[in-house]
């Protein structure tokens, strides 16, 4: 049963491989060598960053700044 469990498992992994390299075929086919890909933080479909415009980023860091105010105005 156990060899048989490990033979299935090997196949899959095969598998998976395949289809692995087939994604990555058709992604460098189609122009686009990062499809598939996941990153690290929002990106775009173009995997270019998003940014945030300065006004949004000086409301952000007031609305922490209030926050903060808040909790330190409570300890004392």
């Amino acid at each position: 049963m156990l060899e048989e469990l490990e033979r299935k498992r090997a196949e899959l992994m095969r598998e998976v491989h395949a289809v692995g390299a087939a994604i990555k075929a058709y992604a460098k086919t189609i122009g686009n060598g990062h499809a598939g890909v996941v990153k690290r933080g929002r990106t775009t479909k173009l995997g270019k960053k998003r940014t945030m415009s300065t006004a949004t980023k000086r409301k952000l860091s007031l609305a922490a700044k209030a926050r903060w105010a808040k909790i330190n105005a409570k300890k004392g």
